[in-house]
C-alpha cells in the first residue's frame, strides 16, 4: 500500500501549524504478547516552529509515557477545521520531558479525509443584478 507523501516548506509551515493549535498526536506500538500493533494518542498543542522543526506541547491532563517517543521515530499528527481533518507524518527529533515538548522535523501531509457525514448538495440560485458602471461610463440611468 503506497502514499504519496509532500513535505511542507517552511511558509506552510506557519501557515498550517498556528501556536496554540490543538492537534492529536498519534504513535503505533508494537503489542509484547500477540505482535499486533498498539495506537496511543495523546492532545498536544502547536507551540511554535522553529529552524524547518515542529515544536509540540503535551496538554497538561494528558498522561504521556515519553518512554514511546524515541528519537528518529515516525509519529502522526492529527488536526482539522469543520469540513476537514488533514493527518500528517513526522519524525522525532528530540523531547524534553522536564517541559513535556517534542521537537520534530518539519512533517509531510500524508492525507486529507472529509468529516462531512453527507455529500455535498447542488443547489441552484437565480441571481438579479445590475451592471451601475462600465469602464468610465455611470450607467445608473439603464
Amino acid at each position: 500500500m503506497g502514499s504519496t507523501y509532500l513535505r511542507l516548506n517552511p511558509a506552510d509551515l506557519i501557515r498550517v501549524f498556528q501556536p496554540n493549535q490543538q492537534v492529536v498526536v498519534i504513535i503505533n506500538q508494537p503489542a509484547m504478547d500477540n505482535g499486533e500493533i498498539e495506537q496511543y494518542s495523546f492532545s498536544a498543542q502547536i507551540i511554535g516552529s522553529e529552524n524547518h522543526q515542529l515544536v509540540l506541547g503535551f496538554l497538561p491532563h494528558s498522561e504521556v509515557d515519553f518512554g514511546l517517543f524515541r528519537n528518529g521515530r515516525v509519529i502522526t499528527i492529527e488536526t482539522g477545521r469543520s469540513n476537514g481533518m488533514f493527518t500528517f507524518k513526522s519524525k522525532i527529533i528530540s523531547k524534553n520531558i522536564s517541559e513535556g515538548t517534542l521537537y520534530l522535523e518539519s512533517p509531510k501531509i500524508l492525507a486529507n479525509t472529509e468529516r462531512r457525514r453527507k455529500p455535498r448538495v447542488p443547489y441552484t440560485v437565480p441571481v438579479i443584478y445590475r451592471v451601475i458602471s462600465y469602464r468610465d461610463q455611470n450607467l445608473d440611468h439603464l
